[in-house]
């Protein structure tokens, strides 16, 4: 991987923002404003990840320097701790297979939120 200079590596945003919440991709299309502004209140960390939950739904997981402020995130915005023993290794590195599933589910949004992302039709 290629990083760029001053870009924070994996192991600066470990040890700086050790706390993670993972957030359904959708959820974070929806609601992408709010939750910009409310990390930059909580002081989450620059970058994020993408990983890939058991090969069928994208979650997004933020970094956050306080375990308060990463429960007051995960509470907002629907999220699950996520802990990065649980991802794979070698090619499968992106993938996510949690021990703990009981709190992983995909967020039900609001019907008008559900049309913006509907396909386009021609009439």
């Amino acid at each position: 991987m290629v990083y760029r200079k001053g870009e924070l590596s994996k192991n600066q945003i470990n040890l700086r923002w050790p706390h993670k919440i993972a957030v359904s991709d959708v959820l974070v299309r929806a609601r992408f404003s709010e939750i910009l502004e409310r990390e930059r209140q909580l002081g989450a960390a620059p970058r994020h990840w993408t990983v890939l939950f058991r090969g069928q739904v994208y979650f997004i997981v933020f970094h956050f320097p306080t375990p308060e402020a990463a429960d007051a995130f995960r509470v907002e915005f629907q999220g699950c701790h996520f802990d990065p023993n649980d991802m794979g290794t070698g090619k499968m590195k992106h993938i996510w297979n949690p021990r703990d599933t009981y709190d992983v589910k995909r967020p039900e949004l609001p019907s008008t939120e559900k049309l913006a992302y509907a396909p386009h039709r021609a009439a």
